[in-house]
């Protein structure tokens, strides 16, 4: 925290508002308030949060300079790291799927590389690096992830989870 204090009394940026739109669903008030706190206690004097209803929260940040920050989940029910990194921040999104409006050459070059290449160690590199790029970059700032926890009987057999959290017991049997 003494770092970002530097930062904003250093760059006087202490009286430069900023507005957050969140969506006053789930866990997000929560967030947006934790973020508030820590912009607040970090120097900046005015943080206001606009709370919307879902529907309305995703047609506003679709919207260029509406809001200085959002905050936003994503669950990736394929499991594939390239599932997350184009469809929210690749340029091809903007006003689609990339809220956020980040456009950066080599950071697309590395998701686009995931996508075509067949050698899953070339792959892998390259999500690794787009993801590294972005976060480096304050594209993003990841905040949480939530783990899905469930519990089953020993004598349950084929129980099995998605990436997404969800199992489905049209496979289970008993020992």
């Amino acid at each position: 925290m003494v770092k970002a204090q530097e930062i904003i009394a250093t760059n006087k940026l202490e009286d430069k508002p900023i507005h957050i739109l969140a969506s006053n669903s789930s866990f997000y008030p929560a967030i947006a308030e934790f973020v508030q706190a820590s912009l607040i206690e970090a120097g900046f004097k005015t943080v206001e949060i606009e709370m919307l209803e879902w529907g309305a929260f995703l047609s506003e940040t679709k919207l260029e300079n509406r809001m200085d920050l959002f905050m936003l989940g994503w669950s990736n029910l394929t499991g594939d790291g390239s599932e997350l990194v184009y469809p929210n921040w690749h340029s091809d999104n903007i006003g689609g799927g990339d809220r956020s409006y980040y456009q950066n050459p080599e950071f697309e070059a590395y998701v686009e590389e995931s996508q075509t290449t067949l050698d899953i160690a070339a792959r892998l590199k390259a999500l690794d690096m787009s993801n590294k790029t972005i976060i480096e970059d304050n594209g993003v700032y990841p905040i949480m992830h939530s783990s899905n926890v469930f519990a089953f009987a020993n004598d349950l057999e084929n129980v099995t989870m998605d990436p997404g959290g969800n199992f489905y017991i049209k496979n289970v049997t008993r020992k």
